[in-house]
This record gives structure tokens, C-alpha cells and sequence, in this order.
């Protein structure tokens, strides 16, 4: 063990980590922190959800609607979020989910889409910037940034500035 421990120095830091993530779940779950309450209602809130027709966003959109919000799922794909906003409408009964389309790899598009929000709701109450890439090959934005730091780190900040500074 000893020399296992000397000759792969990742091992005992995979081991030490594992140990600071056991103790620090420990920590949550039993003596407390943020705890999610299924019951609580968010009727009258509205929601905006990035990349809201899949993964976490899906879930999410289906989440805060089952809840009672208002929820605007921006997209990419406008097809693909009126689907997936009939399911959740369906699965739901909320009517109050809409889709809206956004392109975070576009400042043009977070601008339009800053302008529709801005000029129909009087405020947002929950903003869950989800949109991402993974993975992709070299690619850029139609702004020229790289694909990855444009969409999941810029477009979102724009996305949230673009909103929050009304003009």
C-alpha cells in the first residue's frame, strides 16, 4: 500500500478528496444547509430558463411549472421547444409557459431577445441560465469568440446584463 501510495501520487489525492467529499456531504445532509421544498408554490412568480427543451432545463421548465410559474423557455431551436413547452403544458396543466427564441452564440439574438422580455414582463423573478455547450469541435460565435467561452460563459453574462440594464 505504502508503495502504491509513493509511486501514484493521483491515488492519495483521489483518496484525500474522496475523504473532504464524504465529510463535507456528511456536513449537508445531516447538520444542514439549503434544504428544497417540494410543496412551496410559485404562483404569480415568472421563470426564465436557457436552454430550457433539454436535460437539466427540461426538467427544470417542468419543475417551476408544476409549481405554478410563469415560464419562458428560451431556446436555440423553436421547434424543439414548442414540443417540448406541449408536453410540460400537458403534463403540467399550466398554460402559463411560453417559448422564446435565443441563441447565445449570438449577441444580436440576447439582444433581440433582452428587448422582447424587456418591453413585455415587468420583472423576472427567477433566471436559471442553463444553455451550454460541451465537447464541440473549434468553432466560433458569430460574434468571433470561441464556442464554448462565448455561449457558456459571455452569452449568459450578456444575456443577464442585457436584461438587468433596461435602457
Amino acid at each position: 500500500m505504502v508503495s502504491l501510495l509513493k509511486s501514484k501520487p493521483v491515488v492519495l489525492l483521489s483518496a484525500v478528496g474522496t475523504g473532504v467529499g464524504a465529510v463535507l456531504l456528511f456536513r449537508e445532509y445531516y447538520v444542514g444547509g439549503c434544504r428544497y421544498d417540494e410543496d412551496k408554490k410559485l404562483d404569480g412568480k415568472l421563470v426564465v430558463i436557457t436552454g430550457a427543451n433539454t436535460g437539466l432545463g427540461r426538467a427544470a421548465a417542468k419543475e417551476f411549472a408544476t409549481k405554478g410559474a410563469s415560464v419562458i423557455m428560451a431556446c436555440r431551436d423553436l421547434t424543439k421547444c414548442r414540443r417540448v413547452r406541449a408536453e410540460i403544458m400537458t403534463q403540467t396543466r399550466n398554460k402559463r409557459v411560453v417559448c422564446e427564441e435565443l441563441d447565445l452564440a449570438s449577441l444580436e439574438s440576447i439582444r433581440n431577445f433582452a428587448a422582447r422580455i424587456n418591453e413585455s414582463v415587468k420583472q423576472i423573478d427567477i433566471l436559471v441560465n442553463n444553455a451550454g455547450v460541451m465537447r464541440c469541435p473549434k468553432l466560433l460565435t458569430k460574434d468571433g469568440f470561441e464556442m464554448q467561452l462565448g455561449v457558456n460563459h459571455l452569452g449568459k453574462c450578456a444575456c443577464t446584463l442585457f436584461y438587468t440594464y433596461r435602457s
